[in-house]
């Protein structure tokens, strides 16, 4: 018999130590310097839970998870700092669906605010501020800047270049009038073909 999907909102102390299967969308997600990967789920309920990536179990996965993606999510439910988590136990506990980039295109002022992934290649890199970094990309003639804050460019931010084509996950923003996406991690960037 297969277990059927939870609503996260309905999770509570009760289920503590039982093995319960979870899905929703990626709405958070941060690395750890052993290689962890930290999720924080939210699905149709409206509730959010963290589900620890231990590194083991990350390294089986075959491929990366990134903001926005549908993950199910099979594990026992625990408790950590007074927070109920959802723990799989390996790589098989996790159902990844990707989720498409938007169009740069399609981008407007009434998404400010969001969480977006867009793809696209870097046409210009400006170092600005005290290490901040802007990168312009475009895709199919429309071009979106994107603001990378000096903590984030100096905490494991990879190194890309113009040419390059990347996915990038992050908040839609208004500077000088004009939408910008920020990006708040260094791992919600993944080039996918270096120049």
């Amino acid at each position: 018999m297969r277990p059927t999907i939870i609503p996260i909102a309905s999770l509570n102390d009760e289920f503590l130590g039982l093995k319960v299967m979870i899905s929703g969308q990626v709405i958070d997600l941060r690395e750890h310097v052993d290689g962890h990967l930290f999720l924080k789920l939210k699905d149709e309920s409206g509730g959010v839970m963290s589900v620890p990536v231990f590194a083991g179990v990350r390294s089986q996965l075959g491929e990366p998870i990134e903001l926005l993606d549908a993950v199910q999510v099979t594990g026992l439910v625990k408790k950590y700092r007074d927070e109920l988590e959802v723990i799989p136990d390996k790589a098989s506990d996790l159902r990844i669906v990707h989720a498409p980039a938007t169009r740069i295109s399609s981008l407007n002022a009434e998404q400010i605010g969001e969480l977006v992934k867009v793809e696209g290649i870097i046409i210009e890199r400006e170092i600005v501020g005290k290490g901040s970094l802007i990168l312009t990309l475009r895709e199919d003639g429309h071009e979106l800047p994107v603001f990378v804050p000096a903590p984030v460019v100096k905490n494991g931010f990879p190194e890309v270049h113009v040419g390059y084509l990347v996915r990038i996950d992050g908040w839609l923003q208004l500077y000088n009038d004009q939408i910008e996406l920020q990006l708040k991690n260094a791992n919600h960037i993944r080039v996918i073909e270096a120049a």
